[in-house]
């Protein structure tokens, strides 16, 4: 008799410790997870949005896609040169665009001059926070990435912009 009762109030002190636990995972954890949200979603949208530097006019931008079995067009393509196996091409002036085409001619970007996104790719599932500045491929896409090797800006040296 004497050993339930010593195992009985184990067992319910024991209980009590996991609902203090409980308790407190979540009133201290829980909302420390609930702001991270806003947190992460501002540092996602200051990095796309702040992170890059206009390209200089007619300057030459290395463009590269995945996979690179796929077929890529420019438009106009006096803009596109191939250089040493990269793709290079001459940044748009003020008044025209560079669009890059899949082997179909559906076009997939429209390189404005004042355009500074460096990365578009098929829409992902946590893009439902934070719209991309310049959209997204189509998933039927051949291409799943276009990445645009745009300047960096720095604002400190020695720290990541």
């Amino acid at each position: 008799m004497a050993l339930s009762r010593q195992n009985l109030r184990l067992s319910l002190t024991l209980l009590v410790l996991v609902l203090v636990l409980v308790l407190v995972i979540v009133i201290v954890i829980g909302p420390v997870v609930l702001s991270m949200g806003p947190v992460i979603s501002i540092l996602f949208w200051l990095s796309s949005a702040y992170c890059y530097t206009q390209a200089a006019t007619d300057g030459l931008v290395k463009v590269s896609y995945s996979p690179v079995e796929a077929t890529l067009d420019i438009t106009p393509k006096t803009r596109a040169v191939l250089r040493d196996g990269d793709l290079l091409v001459h940044w748009p002036a003020a008044d025209g665009n560079v669009q890059l085409r899949d082997e179909s001619g559906a076009v997939l970007l429209d390189i404005a001059p004042s355009s500074v996104v460096a990365t578009v790719h098929k829409r992902l599932w946590w893009n439902w926070l934070l719209e991309h500045p310049a959209g997204y491929l189509d998933d039927q896409s051949p291409v799943d990435g276009i990445e645009i090797e745009m300047p960096r800006k720095t604002i400190l040296n020695g720290v990541p912009a």
